[in-house]
């Protein structure tokens, strides 16, 4: 049977969201009935199985391939190889590891990231020189942060832009549309049709790029 969690809150309209764990959270105006509940259910039930599957899916990718690394939305072999220097290369589908000592996991979880944040701070800054020159539109701070809960954010009376490190894992053209996304905040801080107006002026398929955000 399917956990349902619902937050009666101070709000005028009500939202339906699928959690990781397949919990389905409803959070809803405090006068909304069971019976208005019920029946929201039952007209999202093809979307909501449609979200189960789609994080099971995505629960089943993570389990076959735990022991590989995932990078630009593909998964990568590994290997360790023993070095007198200690290095990382990419090479078709493997990461090879160069170490003094094999294991060394301390050790190989350090080059990984030091490779992907370089990696992604290259990418970004490639697109970042293209839309502000297609733009106008100039950042003073790019940052970089650990952040799972979102891909980036802008503070516009700062003209300060910071970087989720996660998105390396995303595919080159999510993180396109991230960068363009957030360049677009300098102009308009808020979510609306102007925003989005801007967006689409530059990235026609945006909503095809963005297809990666969860």
């Amino acid at each position: 049977m399917q956990k349902i969690k619902i937050n009666r809150k101070n709000i005028k309209n009500t939202y339906i969201r699928v959690n990781q764990d397949g919990t389905v959270l409803i959070n809803c105006p405090k006068r909304a009935t069971q019976d208005y509940i019920n029946g929201l259910l039952e007209k999202r039930e093809s979307w909501i199985q449609k979200r189960l599957v789609e994080i099971e899916t995505k629960k089943r990718i993570q389990r076959e391939n735990v022991d590989r690394i995932l990078f630009l939305g593909k998964y990568y072999n590994q290997q360790e190889i023993r070095s007198e220097d200690s290095c990382i290369r990419l090479i078709d589908d493997t990461f090879y590891f160069y170490m003094h000592r094999i294991p060394f996991d301390s050790l190989k979880a350090c080059m990984l990231e030091k490779f992907k944040e370089d990696r992604l701070k290259e990418i970004v800054k490639k697109y970042l020189n293209e839309y502000i020159s297609k733009t106008g539109l100039i950042p003073e701070t790019i940052e970089y942060k650990k952040m799972r809960s979102r891909w980036g954010y802008c503070q516009s009376n700062k003209k300060r832009i910071v970087f989720s490190s996660e998105l390396i894992n995303k595919p080159k053209e999510f993180i396109e549309y991230v960068v363009l996304h957030e360049i677009c905040h300098l102009k308009i801080p808020s979510h609306g049709k102007r925003f989005y107006k801007l967006l689409e002026r530059y990235m026609v398929d945006y909503k095809e790029k963005r297809k990666h955000i969860k």
